[in-house]
């Protein structure tokens, strides 16, 4: 991964094929594991916190959980979440502010 390239993370839910991943092989990672992906049955609630620098989630009261950190040196990076589920995702989103 080259500085300046568009970098990313990418956290996949996919009911249908009853997983969940985490993909940051589009991140500076050095010699972390760059996809992780779980078995996944169904979920009732589903938690993401999500930083600079980390994503962590939470799956029904953390019956599962993942954690992952990953930096970027662009500022043209994003964190992507994909929904392969059919139906109606809610969702809220706190902006977190200096003290």
């Amino acid at each position: 991964m080259e500085a300046g390239e568009n970098q990313q993370v990418k956290l996949e839910i996919n009911l249908t094929e009853k997983y969940i991943a985490f993909d940051r092989s589009k991140a500076l990672t050095p010699g972390a594991i760059s996809y992780r992906k779980a078995k996944l049955e169904t979920i009732e609630k589903l938690k993401i916190l999500c930083d600079t620098n980390s994503l962590e989630v939470f799956i029904d009261e953390g019956k599962m959980a993942f954690t992952n950190t990953f930096f970027f040196s662009s500022p043209e990076s994003s964190v992507i979440l994909e929904n392969k589920c059919s139906g109606q995702i809610n969702y809220s989103f706190w902006e977190i502010r200096k003290i």
